[in-house]
């Protein structure tokens, strides 16, 4: 489903731009070294970047991309010359504009395991924000009951770790070819934002408490005490800088009219207790001190953005990133737009605020890597991208487009699925028990007691897809027998799922629904998750001193990410790694 908000004139303004953009490098070191002309010449004299740099912004569709690309910032300012955000990584970069993920379920987890290990979920183990385990418990991706939170006496933060990931990331082949001397730092809101790219063995990953409002780690990564970074911000109380603040638009009134549609409070969730209207405030009624509420409404807006960011300038700070040859990685997950987004959908106004707001964060953020990282932004390359995309609020899409979507009760796919197994073994006990449950997008069995009770497993799994697939909004199912056995119809919704299965984490029946429906019902809202191209394409801006400007529009993958930085820094790619370096970016 495309969303009919493309202005063809900001499409031109944004190519009328790229025209006049500045072929070159970026803006020149204080103390010049002799110029390397060519990628190959660097490479073989070993100039690598001092940095790498991977901001990934949770759920920004690469809509928002061209749909708002002339509310950015300029590329560059004339006046200071400080750089843009988006705009500056489009025209001074290469936007590579055709970039998928190519596996389901289209979640936060899964998206950014792929994006620094360049490998497909099936080699991740990585197949969904959680999962369900044999004995039927759900476990999230990077829950590891064998570690502690550090950084909160009570936190509400998880204990995570990378431990569920089975490859290794471009930080761990950074880590291992330097002897340990190359830096590795992970920051995110979320805890899979930041443990899923920082790989196994970082020099710091860190994410926030809730609870708390402390940024915090756990014993994977650190026996006693936090990084210094974290400890600082924390000591200064970072999080409550913006117990006072409200979120109002950042442009004319106007501007929202024109390229949003109205506001649908009906249909809209409300975003951690920010709920609908303008402004947004940030102290809940009556709050005095910032607490849990507080902290919920931060990470719904953009001040979560500017929050992370600010951390990772600590980070960058504290642990002297790219401040020698040695080359060093920083991995910037910004959670806010995803949490906001779910509430107010891709078509609000709260969109098109937040995506200006994360262009002045970035904008923000490159002047501070161009200050402080000695020879500028032409030490450091520069990946910018999103680990998936959204589908419009169906409510929102049927009156707006008239499409026929709308949601699929997962007590639906559940009661079609015990259906199917009544009509197997009757209404018993152990029919019941029978059932697990349906963890999008898979339905899952308690397989020890099928085996337990002598029942064909694969033919009652094909009794299931096939009571599913009468429901309203399903597209099709599939059953683990047929993926395992390579018996699925030659498509690319196959090859999704093909690339999504891990045959121990992975359920009995995958279920895919239409285009524009969503599972689950009575709540408010959008999500993601599906094989469907409003949650596959991702936006991807790289920028560096070998990168050639320009609007790429070969088929690109995510996977492509982790083998071009591995091959840019002049070490091995991930373990798992499937993905292709893009050269044709290349300087040559």
């Amino acid at each position: 489903m495309r969303v009919k908000h493309h202005s063809r004139t900001h499409i031109l303004l944004v190519s009328i731009c790229l025209v006049f953009f500045a072929i070159g490098a970026f803006a020149a070191p204080p103390k010049p070294e002799p110029r390397v002309e060519s990628l190959q010449q660097g490479l073989a004299q070993r100039k690598v970047p001092r940095l790498a740099v991977v901001i990934v912004f949770d759920q920004f569709a690469y809509q928002y991309l061209v749909r708002f690309a002339d509310l950015y910032l300029p590329a560059v300012n004339p006046k200071d010359g400080t750089v843009g955000g988006f705009r500056f990584l489009m025209e001074k970069g290469a936007w590579v504009a055709d970039t998928h993920l190519t596996h389901i379920p289209t979640f936060t987890g899964p998206g950014h395991s792929v994006l620094m290990t360049g490998a497909p979920l099936s080699e991740t183990g990585i197949v969904g924000n959680s999962w369900i385990t044999p004995d039927g418990k759900h476990l999230n991706c990077v829950e590891d009951p064998d570690q502690k939170v550090i950084g909160a006496e009570k936190p509400r933060a998880r204990a995570a770790s990378p431990v569920n990931l089975r490859a290794s990331t471009v930080g761990d082949e950074l880590r291992l070819a330097t002897n340990g001397r190359a830096k590795v730092v992970g920051v995110a809101i979320k805890d899979r934002g930041s443990v899923l790219m920082a790989g196994h063995n970082p020099t710091a990953c860190v994410w926030f408490d809730d609870g708390s409002g402390n940024w915090v780690t756990s014993t994977w990564y650190t026996t006693t005490t936090l990084p210094r970074f974290a400890e600082k911000v924390n000591k200064e109380r970072l999080a409550d800088k913006w117990f006072g603040a409200v979120w109002d638009k950042a442009l004319d009134p106007k501007i929202y009219e024109t390229r949003c549609t109205a506001p649908r409070p009906d249909v809209q969730g409300n975003a951690g207790g920010l709920g609908a209207g303008w402004p947004k405030r940030l102290a809940p009624p009556n709050a005095d001190a910032p607490g849990k509420e507080y902290y919920a409404r931060l990470t719904n807006s953009p001040f979560g953005v500017v929050m992370t960011f600010a951390v990772a300038q600590a980070a960058l700070e504290s642990e002297e990133l790219g401040a020698d040859e040695i080359p060093d990685i920083l991995t910037v997950s910004c959670s806010s737009p995803d949490y906001a987004l779910h509430s107010y959908g891709p078509n609000s106004e709260e969109a098109l605020d937040m995506a200006v707001r994360c262009d002045r964060a970035l904008s923000d953020f490159l002047n501070v890597l161009k200050k402080q990282v000695p020879g500028g932004l032409d030490s450091v390359v520069i990946a910018v991208t999103a680990d998936h995309g959204i589908v419009a609020i169906p409510e929102v899409a049927r009156d707006n487009e008239k499409l026929q979507v709308g949601h699929v009760d997962s007590k639906a796919i559940e009661g079609a699925a015990r259906k199917a197994i009544a009509k197997r073994i009757g209404e018993t006990t152990a029919g019941e028990k029978l059932l697990y449950g349906f963890s999008d997008p898979y339905i899952y069995l308690d397989r020890k007691l099928a085996a337990d009770l002598h029942l064909d497993l694969s033919s009652l799994r094909s009794a299931i897809a096939e009571e599913v697939l009468k429901l309203e909004g399903v597209y099709v199912t599939f059953t683990y027998d047929q993926i395992a056995k390579g018996q699925l119809p030659q498509g690319r919704v196959a090859e999704l799922v093909y690339n999504g299965f891990d045959p121990k984490r992975s359920g009995d029946v995958v279920v895919i629904l239409d285009p524009g429906w969503l599972p689950g019902s009575g709540y408010k809202g959008t999500s993601h998750g599906s094989p469907w191209t409003y949650d596959t394409q991702i936006p991807l801006l790289f920028a560096g001193k070998y990168v050639v400007p320009g609007i790429y529009t070969e088929r690109a993958d995510a996977k492509d990410i982790a083998p071009t930085l591995s091959f840019l820094l002049g070490i091995n790619p991930p373990s798992c790694s499937r993905g292709r370096i893009l050269g044709e970016i290349f300087r040559k």
